[in-house]
């Protein structure tokens, strides 16, 4: 992306992630919390790797942008606007994990991978908590 040189690219939710991937022909991950589709992101996107990294979250909800900024150590937000439409770009550079996982990744835990109290015998070890040191002690 022109705008964010070397970023990785981002949106909200899987719809708008597997769209903006179809156009851009690379994998676009979905950054917070968003809903029980971005789950299957979950298996192919880890934050632990993206530590520092530079990542551009597009979206077209323009009061989501200061929601991201926790997240980063710095940060600039441009405008596009593509047939009509605007777009905000938030460019977020020196990705904070730490964070992320404090404030994102682990109320997705308790929303998504907490499995009731019944199915906990049967359901075995949890990917997503293992990976991110998320598991009930």
């Amino acid at each position: 992306m022109e705008q964010a040189p070397g970023a990785l690219l981002a949106t909200t939710s899987y719809a708008k992630s597997a769209l903006l991937e179809f156009h851009a022909r690379e994998h676009v991950m979905v950054m917070g919390p968003s809903y029980h589709h971005a789950r299957q992101d979950d298996m192919v996107t880890d934050f632990r790797r993206l530590d520092g990294q530079s990542i551009a979250i597009v979206t077209a909800d323009l009061e989501e942008l200061e929601t991201f900024e926790p997240w980063f150590d710095r940060h600039r937000i441009q405008f596009i606007d593509i047939e009509g439409a605007r777009f905000g770009l938030f460019i977020g550079e020196g990705f904070r994990y730490r964070d992320y996982r404090e404030l994102v990744l682990r109320p997705v835990a308790e929303n998504y991978y907490t499995p009731p109290d019944w199915l906990k015998r049967f359901s075995g070890s949890c990917y997503f908590c293992e990976k991110y040191d998320l598991c009930e002690e």
